[in-house]
């Protein structure tokens, strides 16, 4: 069974999108990051990570598919700095 995440149930199966916003509730109320850097993440999550990732859960995700979120998002002309803070925020 996987593990319950902070604000889920047990087993539940969130989505990125999903777990995105969560996420981004976290930095905005907990964090109390700036709003220009929740701003960003926004924009992060709902121009690429949501569309790359849509249909797919957080557990679901491997390492070859993040391997192909850089190389598309390189290809599209993403600089590498841009795509290392795309990860960085996928990994929060």
């Amino acid at each position: 069974m996987q593990a319950a995440n902070d604000e889920g149930l047990p087993g539940e199966r969130v989505s990125l999108t999903e777990a995105g916003r969560r996420y981004l509730d976290h930095v905005e109320h907990v964090r109390m990051r700036k709003a220009s850097t929740v701003e960003d993440y926004k924009i992060i999550l709902d121009r690429h990570l949501t569309r790359f990732f849509r249909g797919y859960t957080i557990d679901s995700i491997e390492p070859s598919l993040i391997y192909a979120y850089m190389s598309a998002k390189g290809g599209a002309g993403l600089a590498p700095k841009t795509i290392e803070n795309h990860l960085s925020f996928l990994g929060g």
